[in-house]
């Protein structure tokens, strides 16, 4: 299972190990996800070896296009964003390991539009 990032990067190189699941020996992560007509479908998730969310990506036909979101290695939430048809859009909220939050960026088709950082309001729309 190889899953390339928009920028051509690979985001997953996963291998079946011998209890069937997938694993990425380089980022030490289990691969959780589904597929339709051979390409990822549903939710794409990483998880470490403890069982722990890494990062968990909705993906429509093979591309990431919806809910987008990380965790520290602590499990609190580090990041979440949007993707429309595998371009980061719409606001991207960002936490420390504490869960302070630290910024709030706003982006069109990929580009920063706007941002703020601390004392933001995490439920601030985008312009």
């Amino acid at each position: 299972l190889v899953v390339f990032g928009r920028d051509g990067d690979t985001l997953v190189s996963a291998e079946r190990n011998p209890a069937g699941k997938w694993y990425d020996k380089e980022r030490a992560v289990y691969v959780e996800t589904g597929f339709k007509d051979g390409k990822v479908h549903g939710n794409l998730t990483l998880l470490r070896d403890v069982g722990k969310k890494v990062s968990q990506s909705v993906f429509k036909k093979g591309e990431r296009d919806g809910v987008h979101k990380e965790w520290h290695s602590t499990g609190s939430l580090a990041l979440q964003g949007n993707y429309k048809k595998g371009v980061p859009s719409g606001k991207w909220v960002t936490w420390d390991r504490y869960g302070k939050l630290i910024s709030v960026t706003c982006l069109n088709e990929g580009k920063r539009v706007w941002m703020t950082f601390e004392p933001a309001n995490p439920k601030v729309s985008c312009p």
